[in-house]
């Protein structure tokens, strides 16, 4: 069975967390929240200030950040940890983590040609799937390695780690002024291959995690990723597609605007 953490509140009876009353503001969840946030955005701004005159992505600076903020670093220190990352905030944090990457994923994913992996011709289709299939073989011999036995988890962290995301790539493309490029252009049809065959390594996945209970089970989950699958293209889909009935004419102008829209995620 899965295990349920469960924390005791204090009750103030419509006090404040103020400092000056004795209280620690920090057992409040919407402050220890905002002060998770305000130490994240800090550290990631200052690395992203440090490392500008290196080129570097943002991107960079968020995995350092994390890095700083996690068990490698200030982590390690229990009092730190207890007092900006209490076992009790994770899964509010983890929550609003969940829905920011959701909210990103969504914006650059709206903007997106579906087409556009093939109108990209082959060379983009065979630039994902050998790059998806190389790194899943070399992470899948390296991990079984170590994890003999867990050969489902070695499945699953050798997916994860073989997609490289275009939620990620766009951003990173419009730093470097790549993203109107051909390079660019074939890089986000690449990596469109690439996540598109994530996900159906991660359904997969679904499916046979849920088998693992009954076949009954995995029968149901295939049939609710069936069902959401169909309800976005056939109910969500349409409105957006019928919108515009006459096809904006192809050229650098279609390009350029297109552009500007996945630029301003």
């Amino acid at each position: 069975m899965e295990a349920v953490n469960c924390f005791v509140s204090s009750d103030l009876s419509g006090a404040s967390y103020s400092v000056w009353l004795g209280h620690n503001p920090l057992s409040s969840s919407f402050i220890l929240l905002s002060a998770q946030l305000v130490l994240a955005l800090t550290i990631t701004h200052v690395l992203y200030f440090l490392l500008k005159p290196f080129k570097q992505p943002r991107v960079v600076s968020d995995i350092m950040a994390r890095i700083i903020l996690g068990p490698s670093f200030l982590g390690r220190h229990e009092g730190f940890r207890s007092a900006f990352f209490p076992q009790r905030g994770m899964a509010v944090l983890d929550t609003v983590g969940n829905f920011g990457v959701t909210y990103v994923v969504f914006l650059i994913g709206v903007k997106m040609d579906p087409a556009l992996p093939v109108r990209s011709g082959r060379r983009a289709v065979a630039t994902g799937l050998s790059g998806f299939l190389s790194s899943l073989v070399i992470t899948a011999a390296a991990a079984a390695r170590t994890l003999h036995s867990h050969y489902l988890f070695v499945y699953a962290l050798s997916s994860s780690l073989s997609v490289s995301s275009f939620a990620v790539l766009v951003p990173i493309l419009s730093e470097l002024n790549l993203l109107n490029s051909d390079l660019g252009w074939m890089s986000i049809a690449a990596s469109a291959v690439n996540d598109g065959l994530g996900w159906l390594v991660m359904i997969s996945f679904v499916l046979i995690d849920a088998g693992a209970v009954s076949a009954f089970t995995s029968l149901r989950a295939f049939l609710a990723v069936a069902a959401m699958i169909a309800f976005i293209i056939c109910i969500i889909r349409p409105p957006p597609s019928g919108s515009s009935t006459k096809p904006p004419p192809e050229g650098p102008s279609t390009r350029a605007t297109s552009s500007c829209s996945c630029s301003s995620c």
